[in-house]
């Protein structure tokens, strides 16, 4: 049984490619030289990596150069992006982009929701800080991140691959979640057990631990008190 788990779960963390785009707002893409390019792109490949709980290795360029990403204008726009993705004022912002390989196909929402949250926001600001030095003039105010979109690739609807894939994707996401449900009842079961343990050995530490106990009292009183009482529990009767 556990080692149907345990291949069902290793199955399951394969891997999933994502693209990843963010756009961060006051820093200025066209000031920056491409000196600044080749600095800043690894320092945000490590961040991005350290946010999502990967390797930088993880993280690649489009043209496949590990531990780097893109940069481009904020105005720039991709096939990955939702209907809803805000455009930067020319000169106002820079679209981060790569891709990543995420641990599991259903952790794309979590990834997103991690970089457009205020930790890698503060993380994003030290790194471009301590890259550019802090009074770039690239960096025209307070960096904050404006939209962040973590897209699985999947290849396009009229590829008849891609019409296979996706029911995989759904199969795969599927047996995760009753895989995960599985152990998550076996801990139950066995804490249970345990608990079920502790307290038959607490019920047998109470009971009578046989010619240790030699007198028995009807009354809780201490023989201090009434001496008698330990001659006189075993006659009469």
């Amino acid at each position: 049984m556990w080692l149907l788990v345990l291949g069902s779960f290793l199955a399951l963390v394969a891997g999933q490619d994502s693209h990843v785009s963010v756009l961060v707002d006051q820093l200025n893409y066209g000031v920056l030289k491409p000196s600044d390019l080749e600095r800043l792109s690894p320092a945000l490949a490590q961040a991005f990596a350290h946010a999502l709980g990967i390797t930088p290795e993880d993280i690649q360029d489009a043209a496949g150069h590990l531990s780097e990403v893109d940069l481009h204008p904020g105005t720039t726009r991709n096939q990955y992006m939702p209907d809803t993705w805000p455009l930067a004022q020319p000169g106002t912002g820079t679209v981060v982009s790569a891709r990543a390989r995420l641990p599991s196909t259903n952790l794309a929402f979590i990834a997103e929701d991690t970089l457009g949250g205020g930790l890698f926001e503060s993380k994003l600001r030290k790194v471009v800080g301590d890259v550019l030095g802090h009074d770039s003039e690239a960096i025209l105010g307070q960096l904050a991140v404006d939209a962040a979109v973590v897209h699985e690739d999947v290849a396009g609807r009229d590829d008849p691959a891609a019409t296979q894939a996706q029911p995989r994707d759904k199969g795969a996401k599927l047996l995760w979640y009753v895989g995960m449900g599985v152990v998550a009842l076996i801990l139950v079961g066995m804490l249970l057990c345990c608990v079920r343990s502790c307290c038959a050995r607490k019920n047998l530490s109470g009971e009578s631990t046989g010619f240790l106990q030699v007198n028995t009292y009807e009354d809780d009183v201490p023989i201090y008190k009434d001496p008698m009482k330990l001659f006189s529990s075993g006659q009469g009767h």
